[in-house]
């Protein structure tokens, strides 16, 4: 697990997406700045107005997508950053946020006058999405797929936000971790999804969730690498609120509480899977004499 740190004069930093070559995205506090962090430099996207912004997504090209204060500082706009250049997506609302892009260009985000309603942005072309069944409300969609998948969270007619995954057209719930509300921040192209959910009593954790195993907390599966806080403890994560992003590779980033030693602070962190260690030399070399021994007796056979 990695700490990514903050912009200069910045205390705070949120990962909140992740592409396959590690290039995380996120906004660091004080004020509010969107970043891209890549190979350890953590750089602020330039934005044409003084104001709040957040990058939300990235996909294997490098394209960013997010959102940023326009003249108004009270309109947020979404907005797409390639190769330098930052342009907002004209989608002909009042305002809009951009949460996502896969590889094929196509963007996921919430837009709307008053209230807003999720949508896909493909070749110029809106289409919004619905809801889960029997809720009302609108959906917030959060990450999409190389596969054209889609995930967020969806009211579920009580008031509470739970987490969905759509595909093609087809929005199912991934329930919670026993609490009223979840969301679902990130899936890939294999489809596990990372989010958060509130458990029965009440506290946010950060969670994983896959066809096979269902929804996961984090802070259970990987409790090996949280310390405690207090004073004279062993400085790092205490625990992991929200999972943001996940890619291909099962790569994971999000933020949590972080203890330095001396106080706790909101750190965005990375949770890189352990690769399947190499056969050791003595096993390689017993699988060579079994080889050898199975070769001799058939030679023995073969010669009566």
């Amino acid at each position: 697990m990695a700490n990514l740190g903050a912009l200069p004069g910045d205390a705070d930093s949120f990962a909140t997406g992740l592409n396959n070559s590690g290039q995380v995205v996120g906004y660091a506090q004080g004020p509010q700045d969107a970043f891209v962090y890549s190979n350890g430099t953590m750089t602020e996207v330039p934005t044409a107005f003084l104001g709040n912004s957040s990058a939300s997504g990235i996909n294997n090209s490098g394209t960013v997508v997010g959102w940023s204060t326009t003249t108004s500082a009270s309109q947020e706009t979404a907005f797409v950053y390639s190769g330098g250049t930052k342009t907002n997506l004209a989608l002909g609302t009042a305002f809009s946020y951009a949460t996502a892009i896969n590889s094929s260009g196509q963007v996921v985000g919430d837009a709307g006058s008053t209230v807003g309603e999720g949508f896909v942005y493909s070749n110029g072309t809106i289409t919004y999405l619905g809801n889960l069944p029997g809720a009302g409300g609108g959906s917030d969609p959060t990450s999409i797929n190389d596969s054209g998948v889609i995930v967020g969270d969806s009211n579920d007619g009580n008031g509470h936000g739970i987490a969905f995954i759509d595909t093609a057209g087809t929005m199912t719930s991934l329930k919670t971790l026993g609490g009223t509300t979840s969301e679902a921040n990130g899936i890939n192209n294999t489809g596990q999804v990372v989010g958060w959910s509130y458990t029965v009593n009440g506290t946010q954790e950060a969670i994983v969730y896959s066809s096979g195993n269902g929804m996961q907390d984090l802070n259970t599966l990987y409790s090996a690498l949280l310390v405690s806080g207090g004073t004279g403890s062993k400085d790092g994560f205490t625990s992991l609120s929200d999972a943001t992003a996940i890619n291909n590779l099962g790569d994971i980033v999000g933020d949590g509480t972080y203890w330095n030693g001396t106080t706790d602070q909101h750190q965005a962190f990375v949770l890189n899977p352990i690769a399947t260690p190499e056969p050791s030399t003595w096993a390689m070399v017993l699988g060579g004499f079994v080889l050898l021994t199975l070769w001799r007796m058939r030679a023995c056979w073969l010669r009566g």
